[in-house]
């Protein structure tokens, strides 16, 4: 009978425990649950945009996020004033202030109003440098801060070997050019050219056509070669030297019986020397080869949005240095000068001079310096060969 119940407390035991889910098929309560979705971060964010020549303006864009805004106010603050510049309805999202004066810093503030209450969206800076304008000419390029750059035909601004990075807000070329050195301005006599540094050019609108160079400079022309030995000078003349016959002479002819005439009591005491001529000039010397030229720098190029701007690039190395010219050939020496007796009438005349040395033979070119890579990013523009 005991053992019927125990039956029974059991099967029921077993039916209870059919109607619970087992613990390896539960499911926390918290996993049934939604969790709220992540809402959106307002943002603020302001640049700067160039209008015409010399005109900028401040671009804002913004996002409410998940606020619901019924008006927004814009306030800026620049050169230690502060006041509100705009008043807009609540779908707006951009804004653009127009005309500003460069140089200059602008803080613009994006402020939020719902309910009448305001709250600030944050802080956005703007800072302008203004325009360089190259004429034409060739201009050395100065480190200062540009936001837009214009080349005007016939214009040549040279970088030089430093390394060069630059953002522009946009450049606009008619043919001008930005290189590292001229093709045509090769390093100093007997010196090797120097290497471009690397440049990096980002600009967000170009247009026009351009030429970018990081090319090496041109090796320096060779030393000249040693000047030739002036030829030696010939040997003067030495006239002949008389003198008169002694008065004891003349009359021991006379006893002999021998009368003398006059230009028979002349003796000839020394027959004197006739002029060399005088000896050529040395051969010049052979010139020293010229310099080798300086290693191209990388180059690349950035456009965002390219308006009828063709670019040309280029990054080879730097030509070698022209030979050195042979060296002049020496001088001819003088001949040697004439001699006469005066009295007599007798002597020589003067030497022929020697001649002119022969010019030594120029130098060997040097050698060019090495190119490098290129890299660009392009958008409405096209490469020129």
């Amino acid at each position: 009978m005991q053992r019927f119940h125990f039956l029974l407390v059991w099967v029921a035991l077993g039916f209870i425990g059919c109607g619970e889910s087992s613990p390896e098929r539960s499911v926390p309560a918290a996993a049934t649950q939604s969790r709220p979705s992540e809402e959106p971060i307002p943002t603020f964010e302001a640049h700067l945009e160039a209008a015409e020549r010399g005109d900028y303006a401040a671009a804002m864009a913004w996002n409410a996020g998940a606020m619901l805004v019924e008006e927004w106010w814009i306030k800026r603050s620049s050169a230690g004033e502060s006041r509100l510049i705009a008043r807009l309805p609540g779908d707006r999202t951009k804004f653009r202030d127009e005309h500003l004066v460069v140089p200059g810093t602008y803080v613009y503030e994006l402020i939020a109003l719902n309910e009448g209450a305001p709250t600030s969206l944050g802080q956005a800076t703007v800072k302008g440098w203004g325009d360089k304008v190259f004429a034409a000419g060739v201009h050395e390029w100065t480190v200062v801060p540009v936001d837009r750059i214009y080349l005007e035909k016939g214009a040549v601004v040279r970088i030089g070997n430093q390394d060069w990075k630059a953002d522009f807000i946009a450049l606009e070329s008619n043919g001008g050019v930005i290189e590292s050195f001229g093709v045509n301005a090769p390093a100093p006599e007997a010196e090797n050219g120097r290497s471009a540094g690397a440049v990096t050019l980002r600009v967000k609108r170009a247009s026009g056509p351009l030429f970018l160079s990081t090319r090496g400079e041109q090796g320096g022309r060779g030393a000249a070669g040693s000047a030739g030995a002036d030829g030696t000078a010939g040997m003067d003349a030495r006239a002949p030297r008389f003198e008169k016959m002694p008065s004891a002479l003349v009359l021991f002819h006379a006893l002999q019986g021998l009368q003398l005439r006059e230009e028979e009591k002349i003796l000839l005491v020394d027959a004197g020397q006739r002029a060399t001529n005088g000896g050529d000039g040395g051969e010049g010397g052979k010139g020293f080869p010229g310099g080798r030229g300086g290693d191209a720098g990388e180059l690349f190029l950035e456009i965002e949005k390219g308006e009828k701007f063709w670019p040309v690039l280029d990054a080879s190395g730097g030509g070698g240095g022209a030979g050195g010219f042979g060296g002049t050939g020496g001088a001819p020496g003088s001949g040697g000068k004439s001699a006469r007796d005066e009295r007599e009438g007798a002597g020589f005349p003067s030497g022929l001079p020697g001649k002119k040395g022969k010019a030594g033979e120029d130098g060997p070119r040097g050698e060019a310096g090495q190119p490098a890579k290129i890299g660009y990013i392009l958008e409405g523009a096209q490469m020129r060969q």
